[in-house]
């Protein structure tokens, strides 16, 4: 085995974060006037490594676990960035660890920036002789998205090149991100696996979980930070309203709601690192931990600014429209607690045996 130096998160979140701050402008989706510089951003992530953390040595990547991607994410979502990795990401922990010279070359071109990918489940598309045919609704990809994962219930996972596609970009009320409709009509795909590997299509089903799960994080912790200074400043009756007891307490929990549910991130991190049997379900369970947290705060937050957090000027609307459009992304909640439950239950049980 290699020896692989380990990468300090804390010099990744610090380089993420000076990048971020320097190049995202996060009302510019919603300025007419303005527009995300998507390609510079992903540009930059691609000089700065991100894509080769994950990608083994012997692939010529940095071999890092995601342990490496938690605080490129938290920091992603602090910024509300318009660039999604996470697809590409995802698709990486199938793409990197199957033999075959087209997935290995797709891959690659994923490291380096040159391929980007969609993941979406099977949902109604219908699989028949290496051809997918049917529609996806709200896939979040970018709009120079090159292929599509797609992962089946039993499974299995098939990719396709998107320019055989007719991919349709939607509005959505979160304009730093892109939902698309894909229709395909007989186009030809590549089995990503060689036999139906139920741990495979979990893994990237974790990782966007995860992903999803620390950029809640990041968001709730970058708007409870911006709440907590208007509650400074702004003052009523020549006092701080964040001295008024209520608006206290109300801080405090939401504080408290914020390292509960970086808990569980940090928990399902080092399982999903480790290789965990659970690491599925305990992904799935910090999504739902912090995306209840991320929208509480949003939602508050809104009503602690007053009357400027209710306007399109104010910033608060922001991290609520990204808090909820978290919620509905490679399904919805309660399809999550549905697809997790007979794990979860089954441990309990096994705790009280």
């Amino acid at each position: 085995m290699m020896d692989i130096e380990t990468i300090d998160p804390e010099e990744l979140r610090d380089a993420a974060a000076r990048m971020l701050g320097d190049m995202v402008e996060r009302r510019a989706p919603y300025d007419p006037g303005k527009s995300a510089d998507r390609a510079g951003l992903y540009g930059a992530m691609v000089e700065q490594g991100w894509l080769l953390l994950t990608v083994p040595a012997e692939m010529d990547g940095l071999g890092q676990s995601f342990v490496a991607l938690a605080p490129i994410y938290e920091e992603l979502g602090k910024a509300i960035s318009p660039v999604v990795l996470a697809p590409s990401l995802a698709a990486l922990e199938l793409l990197a660890f199957n033999p075959g010279d087209a997935l290995t070359e797709l891959a690659a071109g994923i490291a380096g920036g040159e391929a980007r990918v969609a993941v979406a489940d099977q949902g109604s598309v219908s699989v028949a002789g290496g051809t997918l045919s049917g529609a996806l609704t709200g896939v979040l990809a970018d709009e120079s998205a090159t292929h599509l994962l797609l992962l089946g219930a039993d499974g299995q996972a098939w990719i396709a090149d998107l320019s055989a596609a007719s991919v349709i970009a939607q509005d959505s009320w979160d304009r730093s991100r892109i939902l698309h409709d894909i229709v395909l009509d007989g186009v030809a795909a590549q089995a990503a696996l060689a036999a139906p590997d139920q741990a495979a299509t979990g893994r990237v089903r974790a990782h966007c979980d995860l992903a999803i799960a620390w950029d809640n994080a990041g968001g709730h912790a970058r708007i409870l930070d911006e709440t907590l200074d208007y509650l400074r400043t702004r003052k009523q009756f020549d006092r701080a309203i964040g001295s008024f007891q209520a608006l206290k307490h109300r801080a405090a929990d939401h504080k408290v709601d914020l390292e509960v549910a970086r808990g569980a991130a940090r928990n399902a991190t080092r399982a999903f690192a480790a290789g965990a049997a659970d690491a599925v379900t305990v992904a799935a369970q910090a999504r739902l931990v912090t995306e209840t947290a991320y929208r509480a705060m949003a939602e508050d937050a809104v009503q602690l600014h007053g009357g400027i957090g209710f306007t399109w000027e104010h910033d608060c609307h922001l991290f609520l429209k990204r808090a909820i459009l978290n919620e509905l992304l490679y399904g919805r909640a309660g399809e999550r607690r549905d697809r997790i439950a007979p794990a979860v239950l089954a441990k309990m049980a096994q705790g009280r045996a």
